[in-house]
């Protein structure tokens, strides 16, 4: 199982957020997780969001 997701939001004031997570299964034991989360503060409206 592989996830991948981009979330962009862009305000007026910089409100900057990046999540990207994955995750692997495998059934020979092995598991990947991977999160990282990024938050700024901006402001303008932009809207992206990959999945």
């Amino acid at each position: 199982m592989f996830h991948c997701e981009f979330d962009f939001e862009f305000d007026y004031e910089f409100e900057f957020l990046f999540h990207c997570q994955f995750d692997f299964e495998f059934h020979d034991e092995f598991e990947f997780l991977f999160h990282c989360e990024f938050d700024f503060e901006f402001d303008y409206e932009f809207e992206f969001l990959f999945h």
